[in-house]
């Protein structure tokens, strides 16, 4: 089971177009009041392309979403009702967190995107 699960943090990851493309780990960008460069971990205004950080990052994410699905699939079987409460309470606040990172990511990465664009339209 665990190599399963490995195998999808790789795929998710980005780990294939990391060894295609060897994108570097974290990029630069200039600091408007020092003018030194400072380290950057998310490739803005491309979709299509990530830094190495990113994918990892994003990837943990997604994988930890999908944990807490899963979590939230046994708590609602378990035949404990407080059990049962604290898993599915647990995961469902886990996952609102790690969705909102997710978006957050997003939102930094196309600039301007928020999850309330998305339900207004």
């Amino acid at each position: 089971m665990l190599i399963v699960f490995v195998s999808y943090w790789v795929v998710v990851s980005g780990f294939i177009y990391d060894v295609i493309v060897e994108p570097p780990s974290f990029g630069q960008e200039m600091d408007e009041r020092s003018g030194r460069p400072k380290p950057v971990a998310i490739l803005m205004w491309r979709l299509n392309g990530q830094y190495i950080i990113e994918g990892i990052s994003a990837g943990f994410l997604m994988f930890m979403c999908g944990a807490a699905v899963m979590v939230l699939d046994k708590g609602w079987h378990e035949e404990n009702e407080k059990v049962r409460t604290a898993l599915v309470v647990g995961s469902v606040l886990i996952f609102a967190v790690l969705f909102g990172f997710s978006i957050s990511i997003l939102g930094m990465k196309v600039g301007g995107y928020s999850i309330l664009n998305t339900i207004r339209s």
